[in-house]
């Protein structure tokens, strides 16, 4: 259960950065916030297995420089692929 490891920082120090990378575009957006974790949210029912929510309050969003997101590029067929897939 190593994401339980994971969590444990937000109950100890809550804030959150988060990268977000569009590669077609290519775009880099970082946001940061105050992360907690919820338990007993009406949302949780409709996530199967789920025993918790995960949040952020946002306080801070900008996009970032993109130069150094590679292209992306079509990976080659590999010959052990049969043709048609």
């Amino acid at each position: 259960m190593a994401y339980m490891t994971r969590l444990s920082y937000i109950l100890t120090g809550p804030k959150a950065g988060m990268l977000f990378i569009g590669f077609a575009t290519p775009n880099r957006l970082l946001v940061h916030g105050k992360a907690e974790i919820v338990f007993g949210h009406p949302l949780i029912a409709t996530c199967a297995g789920a025993g918790f929510l995960a949040g952020c309050a946002v306080e801070l969003i900008w996009f970032n420089c993109p130069c150094y997101i590679p292209p992306r590029r079509k990976p080659a067929r590999r010959s052990s692929v049969p043709a048609g897939r």
